[in-house]
């Protein structure tokens, strides 16, 4: 009983993710609810294999829950597995895109030094009929984004003692307008039509959310 609890507890399983199932099975909860094969959904598990595809060689296999967050744990583990067996590193990895994560080929860019073959899992483009990430021009001299009206979308609008990352706790940057500018544009409703601007007193930093921040103006 120890040993299966612990499994509930195990990156490939029950902690695989923090999002509570809907669907729990009282007989092996470890078991995932998945319609996959997209017929009847039913109680799964998923079965991860690590191929050689120059000589068709399953190297390694991983059973997780049927869910991405643990299959992309899975590729992880066998790839580390299979270097410390049989001393084999694969130069690239291929795979479809729920493997596509900024995280995923970050660990695989500079931490394994592996080349991805992997569409990358994109969610940019926009089809609710407002501006896509596209739309917005990028320049890496100096650091900006262009709106389609034109206007600068920076990190920070003034210097500071202490260089920021400008990296959220989330793995996010953000770039933002001038309040001057977004609020009188004629393209809002494109852009940010959600978005309002609430008193200068009320409103707080974009990045922090703290109304005493000195970026809070911006």
């Amino acid at each position: 009983m120890r040993e299966y609890l612990a499994t509930l507890d195990d990156a490939a399983f029950g902690a695989a993710s923090e999002v509570t199932p809907k669907f729990i099975s009282p007989s092996d909860p470890a078991a995932r609810w998945t319609g996959a094969h997209k017929g009847h959904a039913f109680f799964a598990y998923a079965t991860n294999y690590l191929i050689d595809t120059d000589h068709g060689v399953i190297l390694d296999v991983e059973a997780t829950r049927a869910i991405r967050q643990a299959e992309v744990g899975a590729a992880r583990t066998m790839i580390d597995r299979t270097e410390d067996r049989f001393g084999l590193k694969p130069e690239y990895l291929a795979a479809d895109s729920a493997y596509g994560s900024a995280a995923n080929l970050a660990w695989l860019v500079k931490e394994r030094e592996i080349a991805p073959h992997i569409p990358v899992f994109d969610k940019s483009n926009r089809t609710d009929g407002t501006f896509s990430r596209a739309d917005f021009m990028f320049d890496p001299d100096v650091n900006e984004y262009t709106c389609p009206g034109g206007k600068r979308l920076v990190q920070f609008r003034r210097s500071y003692k202490t260089p920021r990352t400008g990296i959220t706790s989330a793995g996010t940057r953000l770039y933002c307008a001038s309040q001057h500018d977004c609020k009188v544009c004629e393209l809002k409703p494109q852009c940010c039509l959600n978005m309002t601007f609430p008193p200068r007193s009320e409103r707080g930093c974009p990045r922090c959310r703290q109304s005493n921040c000195r970026d809070a103006g911006i």
